[in-house]
Order: C-alpha cells, then sequence, then structure tokens
C-alpha cells in the first residue's frame, strides 16, 4: 500500500488555515457517474477497462475500496450525498419523493461562505422539482436536444452535461471559490454508447462507463488549463451499482447486493495523498464530514457519518455497522421493505425473511448462512431491530407529484410512488415478488419497440406471480380498452381502487367509461375523486370540462380547460376544449389559435389538424363534441 508523503494530521491543519494549497478557501468539484459498478474501473482491478480520468485521479489521490451506497436508488442515494444524513432521516426513500426543504446542503453550507454554487444534471429524476437545487446558485435541470431512449427515456449525454459546466466554468471569475456538481447518467439503462464505444471498449455498460470518463477528463483537463486543480478537492463516486443479471436483477433499486451496493469513489485532495488505497469501510454518509473537515466547516453533530481521512492510518479491519435499504418495492409496489447492514465480512438482509452472506468466502452472496450460523444472523437481526425502531415514522406513499412527474419516472424504468395501499408488517418479501417487477421492466420496453402482445403477455405474467400489483393492472388496463372490452377494463380500475383507494389515474377513467356510456353524473364524481387522489393531475379537469359543455355550461367548461393548462401546459386536448368553447360563442380567432396552440404542443393531434384545415378553407366552424379520451 503506498504511503503519503504528508502527515495526514499535518495535511488537515495545511488545508485548514490556507498555508497549502494557496487558495485559502480551496474548490470543491463533486462529479457522480450514476449506475456505474466498481468492478468497471480500471483502478478497481477492471482488466480492459477504458477509465483512464478515473484511474489517474485514483494514482493522484486515494481510492476507497470499500465504498457502499445507503440506497441503490438516484434521487435517495444524492440526498444522502448531499445531506450527510440517512434515508430515513432525510425522507427521500424512493425517486419521486422530494428531499426536505428542512436539510441543510453541502450546497447551501458552501454558498453561506461565499461559494459560487452550480449544479448539471443529466436525468430528469434529480429535476429542481425533487428540491434537490437547494444551495446552489445555478442549477441546470432543463435542456434542448433531448435523446430519447428505448423506454422514451429524456437523458442528457455527457458531452451536453460538459458543455454546459463549461460555459458556467469558463465564465467564473478564477479568484472566487466554488462548488460544482457535475452529474453523468449514461451507465445507466438502456445502454446505448456512442460510436467509437461500445463493442470497443467490452460491451454497451462498458461502453458507457469508457464515455462517461472521457468527459470526466475534460472536466479535469479545464481545471488544470486554468490551474485550479491544485487548488480544488475532487470527489467522484457513483450513486449506485448495477445488478447487469447478477441475482435475476437487470437493474438497480430493488435488491440490496453489492452488485448495486458497492461503489467506487476516488478523491483527489491538493497536496494530499497519492496512491493510496484506503480498506476502511466507507459510506455516502461519510462524505460530507470529510469534504467538510478538508474545507474548515463545523461538523454537524447530527451527522452521523465520519470524516474518513484520519482513519487511513488505523489498522484495516474496522467493525462500524454499513447500512442500507430499500424502500423501493414498499413504496412502488406496496412490498415490504428490505435493510441490510455488514459488520466486518458479515452481511444481513432483512425482509420478511433473513439472509446471511460472508462477503470474504462468498464475495458473490451466492450461499446464505443463516441457518449454519444462527448465532451472527440473531445478533446482525437485533441490529436492525434496534435501528428500526429508532427510525422516524416511514414515509407512506401520498406523494403529491403530478401525472407528469410520474410518468417521467416511469419512463426512466422507475416505478413512481403510489398514492396509498397496503401497510403493516404483513406484505410479500420483494425477493418472492421480484420477477414481476423484472416482467414489467421487459414489457416496458417490449411496449416501445412495437412488441403489443409480447408486452401484455409479460404483464399478465407479473400479476399471476403479484396479484395485486396496481401498476401491472394499470398497464394492463389499456389493452381492454384498445379491444372494447370494457366490463374487464372496469373490474380492473374497481380491483385497483380496492388496493389503492386514491389512485388519480383509476378513478380518471372510470369517469371517462361512465361518461362514455352517458352516465354524466358519475363521470363527475369519479373526476372528483381523481383529483382528490392527485390534485395536480390535469387530464380530470379536461373531462370534467367536456361534461360541462356537453351540458351546455361553457363558462365552467373553460374554467377546467384552463387548469388543465395551468397544470400541464403540454395538453393538447385541453387547448381543442378551449376551442370548442370560444367556437360555440362565434368568436373564430379565438378558435383558430387554440387549434394553433393544440397543434403546437401535439403536432400529431388529428381532430385539431382537420378542423383548423377546414376553418382556413372557410368551412362551417362547428364541430361535434369531441368526448372524453381515457388517459
Amino acid at each position: 500500500m503506498t504511503r503519503r508523503g504528508v502527515p495526514l494530521l499535518l495535511l488537515l491543519s495545511l488545508l485548514a488555515c490556507g498555508t497549502e494549497p494557496s487558495r485559502d478557501r480551496p474548490n470543491l468539484l463533486l462529479v457522480t457517474i450514476d449506475t456505474l459498478r466498481k468492478d468497471a474501473v480500471g483502478s478497481y482491478g477492471a482488466a480492459g477497462a477504458r477509465t483512464p480520468a478515473l484511474d489517474r485521479l485514483a494514482r493522484e489521490g486515494i481510492l476507497f475500496a470499500s465504498a457502499s451506497c445507503q440506497v441503490p436508488t438516484t434521487l435517495p442515494s444524492h440526498a444522502t450525498i448531499f445531506t450527510g444524513r440517512y434515508p430515513a432521516a432525510h425522507g427521500s426513500r424512493h425517486n419521486g419523493t422530494a428531499l426536505a426543504l428542512e436539510e441543510i446542503t453541502i450546497a447551501e453550507r458552501l454558498s453561506a461562505r461565499g461559494y459560487r454554487t452550480a449544479g448539471f444534471v443529466a436525468s430528469r429524476v434529480l429535476a429542481r422539482a425533487f428540491q434537490t437545487d437547494q444551495g446552489f446558485e445555478a442549477y441546470e435541470d432543463t435542456w434542448e436536444n433531448r435523446e430519447e431512449g428505448i423506454r422514451g427515456l429524456l437523458q442528457r449525454r455527457a458531452d451536453n452535461v460538459v458543455a454546459s459546466f463549461l460555459r458556467w466554468f469558463e465564465a467564473l471569475d478564477a479568484n472566487d471559490p466554488f462548488f460544482a456538481w457535475v452529474h453523468f447518467y449514461d451507465p445507466h439503462a438502456p445502454y446505448d454508447p456512442p460510436a467509437p464505444f461500445g463493442e470497443a471498449a467490452g460491451g454497451a455498460y462498458a461502453g458507457e462507463a469508457a464515455y462517461a470518463d472521457r468527459h470526466l477528463g475534460i472536466v479535469i483537463d479545464a481545471l488544470e488549463r486554468r490551474g485550479l486543480l491544485e487548488e480544488t478537492i475532487v470527489v467522484v463516486l457513483s450513486d449506485h451499482g448495477e445488478g447487469l443479471g447478477e441475482h435475476g436483477e437487470s437493474e438497480h433499486g430493488l435488491l440490496l447486493f453489492e452488485t448495486t451496493l458497492a461503489i467506487p469513489w476516488v478523491l483527489h485532495v491538493p497536496g494530499g495523498p497519492r496512491g493510496r488505497i484506503a480498506s476502511v469501510p466507507a459510506e455516502t454518509v461519510d462524505l460530507l464530514p470529510t469534504v467538510a473537515a478538508l474545507l474548515g466547516i463545523e461538523p454537524d453533530p447530527e451527522w452521523p457519518g465520519r470524516d474518513l481521512l484520519p482513519l487511513l492510518d488505523e489498522p484495516e479491519e474496522d467493525t462500524r455497522p454499513v447500512w442500507s435499504e430499500s424502500f423501493y418495492g414498499n413504496i412502488g409496489y406496496g412490498w415490504a421493505p428490505l435493510r441490510a447492514v455488514r459488520v466486518g465480512d458479515w452481511k444481513l438482509v432483512r425482509g420478511r425473511w433473513d439472509e446471511l452472506f460472508d462477503l470474504k468466502s462468498d464475495p458473490k452472496e451466492t450461499r446464505s448462512l443463516t441457518t449454519s450460523r444462527p448465532e451472527i444472523a440473531r445478533e446482525l437481526g437485533a441490529r436492525i431491530d434496534a435501528r428500526t425502531a429508532e427510525e422516524p415514522s416511514s414515509a407512506d406513499a401520498a406523494h403529491d407529484l403530478t401525472m407528469e412527474q410520474r410518468l417521467m419516472l416511469e419512463s426512466l424504468g422507475y416505478v413512481a410512488p403510489r398514492t396509498s395501499g397496503p401497510a403493516g408488517e404483513d406484505l410479500p418479501d420483494p425477493r418472492d415478488r421480484f420477477f414481476a417487477h423484472e416482467l414489467l421492466t421487459q414489457s416496458q420496453i417490449r411496449t416501445k419497440e412495437g412488441r403489443l402482445d409480447l408486452a401484455r403477455r409479460d404483464i399478465e405474467e407479473a400479476l399471476r406471480i403479484d396479484p395485486k400489483n396496481v401498476y401491472a393492472m394499470y398497464r394492463l388496463a389499456p389493452y381492454f380498452h384498445e379491444l372494447g372490452e370494457h366490463d374487464e377494463e372496469r373490474r380492473l380500475y374497481l380491483e385497483i381502487l380496492s388496493v389503492d383507494p386514491l389512485h388519480a389515474p383509476a378513478w380518471n377513467n372510470l369517469g371517462a367509461l361512465a361518461e362514455m356510456e352517458g352516465d354524466l353524473d358519475s363521470a363527475l364524481r369519479c373526476y372528483e375523486r381523481s383529483l382528490q387522489g392527485s390534485p395536480n393531475f390535469a387530464d380530470p379537469y379536461v373531462n370534467r370540462g367536456n361534461v360541462y359543455f356537453a351540458r351546455g355550461k361553457l363558462r365552467e367548461a373553460l374554467g377546467e380547460y384552463s387548469t388543465a393548462l395551468r397544470l400541464n401546459p403540454g395538453s393538447g386536448i385541453a387547448h381543442y376544449g378551449r376551442a370548442r368553447v370560444y367556437d360555440a360563442w362565434g368568436d373564430l380567432e379565438k378558435t383558430v389559435l387554440e387549434l394553433k396552440l393544440a397543434l403546437r404542443v401535439d403536432p400529431s393531434f388529428r381532430e385539431a389538424n382537420e378542423w383548423l384545415r377546414a376553418l382556413q378553407a372557410g368551412a362551417s366552424p362547428g364541430r361535434a363534441n369531441a368526448g372524453s379520451d381515457i388517459q
């Protein structure tokens, strides 16, 4: 193991007093590479890996060989990185559950000390709507030229992220201390690296990792060109790993194997250790205390993590518990949560049942030793029980997301938080129902590929595994709608509501079925129930506007359509509804304007296009009621 050239305590004192490096307030660059496994990085022993930038930082800094995330999901993991607190404390336990505004982030702490702060994110799961922008002076979470992947995934490639960072960085006064966060999403599924990456880099996943590393190198080169690398603390780590089919998990989030918990983590400190491999167990809760010590920030007594640098000279054996959790199955599907603790080489995963692994003799976690080593299982289980008892009450799934946010999460391959559903201890274990999740992920891919029959079979098989799966039932219902089997469609919506009584889309679509059958009173009641479950859901307002229009209540209809547009400016059907109202009032100018707006947000809107052409040709402007659309 390489020894450092500067004694650690001396290094810390130099940084604190500003003697070395010359800047009295070192810059901080945080780079998170989404979904990067440590065994995809050359400096972690990956033969043939093309990660020269990360490998260079490891040679010139500290590599944490035993680093873990607290939760294998993007938003909660970043919330832990920023706040130094476990998910149970900061409250974000699933993608779509926002970071509480009461939390104090590293960006807020540095902004208060006069730092220029900026964040550049590559995925909508980290949009400012989820409050990850706290403390950032500049936060780029919207962009043009977005790329659409196989599941409708909107992501920003690393080259686009770096271009945004460079525009900000090059306009920055070199005398201003800065904190910049750069987020790369490329190793995340679906894996589709641009040329020349891909097979030449060892396959699609390895190619995306190499592509992200290439752009990490561009960021580091930019610091060097301005002479700022040796005045900047650089932290590069992943938020979580990736299953890649091991343990049957194609991606991440649901299970707690080391494939998704173990992460690469490299720290470059100006004038600090070089080529140091740290064996001390490192958690993402440790990042903030470690960086705070380097920047001279007083530690917060509520931080559960620790400054890792003084521990580099400690004996390699460290028995501090390493904690992790997954509430993905609980919040997304109504399954039991999973929790894990690792002490030394022993790791216990607890849900409805326990799995015990010896990571030294079985690093791939293929053999549970719960029955052969019951004393260790009991000891670690007692630790989990005691910790669980001290947690704040776990967040339920009643998150007031807009439907657009829910659809965005699902386009990213995640199941959005449920609005309500079963609770308590008698919930299925995710490891027993896991294949249903894999089938639903596969069905989403097949749907985007147009392989609808296979997608439907996947959903039906998922329901055989998990009969009360709300997400699966909602995905299946449109197939019956297309076939005109509305009784079966209605049965699915009612089954959804028996499990999740506040499921807004199910109530909305029940209302649309009632409206289609002429029962307008029932339709209005269903739309009202939909809005009780999700007040920010635009579609029930549109459908309620259609009912009012059908009854001749034009002013009320206009109000409903306008509310829908306030909630979802991209609703072409709401503009179309407004056009019908203005047409009924004989206002041709506004009718044409609304039709043009409908086509601007939805160029494929056939009815709006045909009506606009008819008006422009001088045909009669009168239109029949458009009715409701099942959403």
